[in-house]
């Protein structure tokens, strides 16, 4: 029976990692944003916690303060 040898996995030189480009706007991603956006709306649990709670704390701290 012979052993197989694994190739070691290629590392990326310095001269690879001076090569790579800077994405566009810092790799900021429109479609990705959209895609995640649409997720966090259809939880209702994180429409409660990032909407919804800081006006009732908002209104809460608001209302106890007499200017």
């Amino acid at each position: 029976m012979a052993s197989a040898t694994i190739p070691a996995p290629a590392w990326p030189t310095v001269r690879d990692r001076a090569a790579r480009r800077v994405p566009p706007a810092g790799g900021f991603n429109a479609t990705l944003l959209g895609l995640e956006v649409r997720r966090m709306l259809r939880n209702r649990r994180t429409l409660i916690f990032t909407l919804v709670m800081p006006c009732v704390f908002f209104l809460i701290v608001g209302l106890q303060s007499d200017l």
